[in-house]
């Protein structure tokens, strides 16, 4: 299935506003410092108690996600051409959600807010409405408008995430679930629903990709040993209980963190300040790789299990949103696995060779010496377990391997990958698609400080 050409930068009035009335019965768009109460209640998600995630049936009406409610980061430079691209894909199948950006716009007929310019006055008058000025910690400094005046569209970015999770959860008090991404986000709801099907949305849950640990800010006062953050593109997940934890401390997190560099980061330190830290949990079912599968790219690139499921697609351009949609649609219940994406990128499983490409991070198990890269490839097709290989041109030798991972330009070399051996099927009658890490969160252990609240089996 193809999607329409609808994704233009001309704007279209008519499109926008046919956009607008399909939407605007079940969708909104609010500013950040004007709280919203919905009336929405859920109960769809069950405490279960398997230690097991399994693949759940998905919610009625298809991959609807009844009881979550998404907040949705834009800015005035890209709000044209990316809201068009969720509204045509995944966006549909989500009830509840709210755009937060840097500045007020029409989108068709509905207003786009700011959520960037009012949040220090407003957190700074909330919090001396409840506490005498001289008790606060973080008085706003003298310098923040002349720093913010300075900056460019993405470090406008890093003053919407606080504030948006505060306003998400007055907009939707009682979700099971609280999901913050980028409007270049593409999120595939089906996953999304099974890695939370079988867990308690009043725990202390909170998920994401996880990143590094570096210091923030010049309020930043989180001791060693230090905690990370979630990637804010992929997503940052929160639990019911989550957010009420975190909830309170929002208004102090926003004028201690005014001049972290990154709004996940600031989340972090939130995190961090709220009792709630981001810690490695390095099997965690959100699966950490799903950032940016895009292009093998070397930040992250395909993972060597072609079985695994992501839950979002981040920094996703031109047709990357056509391909992951296709995928949902074709895979059973709309299960993708990253196999699925690498077909719908190139059209089947197609080999994929380049040349001045390197593949760090990738298994060797093998090789010999060989005078071409023709000869290099033929070998790995020959070769049972081979999944990729890499040519030397100085070397004369073909390194063949078994796993998958990143890739890095370098001169001299030809890589190539086997699209049959990125297949994911059945083995044996069992289906052998499944989440990163089958898991269970452990109450007990996230209250003692346990570095892995998550139970994996």
């Amino acid at each position: 299935m193809s999607l329409a050409p609808i994704f233009r930068r001309k704007r279209s009035l008519g499109f926008l506003l046919i956009l607008s009335a399909l939407f605007a019965s079940w969708s909104a768009i609010y500013h950040c410092t004007t709280p919203h109460v919905s009336h929405y209640t859920s109960s769809f998600f069950k405490w279960s108690s398997s230690s097991v995630i399994v693949p759940q049936q998905p919610p009625t009406g298809g991959r609807r996600l009844p009881n979550f409610a998404f907040a949705i980061k834009t800015g005035k430079e890209t709000i044209e051409e990316r809201l068009s691209r969720q509204f045509a894909t995944f966006l549909p199948l989500i009830n509840n959600f709210i755009y937060i950006s840097d500045h007020n716009e029409t989108f068709g007929t509905v207003p786009v807010y700011d959520c960037y310019n009012p949040i220090y006055t407003d957190a700074w008058s909330r919090l001396t409405a409840q506490n005498p000025p001289e008790t606060l910690r973080f008085p706003p400094p003298s310098n923040l408008e002349e720093v913010r005046k300075q900056e460019p569209g993405w470090e406008r970015d890093a003053h919407k995430n606080l504030i948006g999770f505060k306003h998400l959860y007055e907009s939707f008090p009682d979700a099971d679930w609280y999901f913050m991404i980028d409007d270049d986000t593409y999120v595939f709801t089906s996953n999304l629903y099974d890695i939370t099907a079988d867990l308690d949305p009043e725990a202390l849950i909170h998920m994401g990709v996880v990143r590094g640990k570096e210091h923030c800010g010049s309020n930043d006062d989180m001791p060693e040993p230090r905690h990370g953050f979630y990637q804010g593109g992929s997503g940052i997940l929160f639990s019911r209980g989550a957010m009420k934890a975190l909830y309170p401390h929002l208004d102090e997190c926003i004028m201690k963190s005014w001049d972290c560099e990154g709004g996940d980061r600031r989340v972090g330190l939130c995190q961090y300040d709220a009792g709630i830290p981001v810690r490695h949990w390095w099997q965690n079912p959100f699966a950490f790789y799903s950032h940016d599968f895009r292009d093998l790219n070397a930040e992250w690139g395909w993972p060597g299990d072609s079985c695994l499921r992501p839950i979002t697609g981040h920094r996703m351009r031109k047709t990357d949103f056509q391909d992951a949609f296709q995928a949902e649609q074709e895979a059973p219940s709309g299960r993708v696995t990253f196999a699925d994406l690498y077909a719908a990128q190139r059209g089947g499983y197609v080999d994929d060779i380049a040349p001045d490409r390197n593949y760090p991070g990738w298994t060797d198990f093998g090789g010999e010496p060989l005078t071409s890269a023709l000869a290099c490839h033929e070998l790995c097709q020959s070769t049972p377990q081979c999944l990729a290989w890499t040519w030397g041109e100085v070397e004369q030798f073909c390194w063949l391997k078994n796993d998958a991972g990143g890739k890095e330009e370098r001169k001299g070399y030809v890589s190539g990958m086997l699209g049959e051996g990125y297949r994911c099927g059945v083995r044996g009658g069992v289906d052998l698609r499944r989440l990163a890490g089958s898991a269970k969160f452990n109450r007990t252990a996230f209250l003692s400080g346990d570095e892995d609240p998550m139970i994996h089996i």
